[in-house]
């Protein structure tokens, strides 16, 4: 799952959309979401942004050793330069990630990111 920003990871790690002056956070914190394959991750990212190469390595071996009915492998960058490289929990469980995931991209024809916005209630 790759994960991107807009914001910095100093403004996505804020409780709520203030900043440490008192001012509002100039823009909607957000995040996409992407689903790649390590081959998309070559033709796409890395060809795009070639520092991201640098991380192929451990996301290789994350893509490799996580449980796909518990975990979930995540690449995450974030405007700031943040990047990093993890396997984290699937929440919620698998069954109802199936479900969610047929909402969102059908059954595979469309392959766009989702986007989530942090802010809103």
């Amino acid at each position: 799952l790759f994960v991107q920003s807009d914001s910095s990871l100093a403004v996505m790690s804020l409780p709520i959309p203030l900043l440490s002056n008192g001012r509002s956070c100039p823009q909607q914190r957000s995040v996409f979401l992407h689903w790649l394959t390590m081959e998309e991750y070559d033709k796409e990212v890395c060809r795009d942004d070639f520092e991201m190469a640098a991380m192929r390595n451990e996301l290789k071996s994350a893509v490799e050793t996580y449980d796909d009915k518990v975990e979930v492998p995540v690449l995450m960058r974030f405007r700031c330069g943040q990047v990093a490289v993890g396997v984290a929990p699937l929440v919620p469980d698998y069954k109802l990630c199936q479900i969610l995931g047929k909402e969102y991209y059908g059954h595979g024809q469309d392959s766009g990111a989702v986007q989530l916005n942090i802010d809103d209630v």
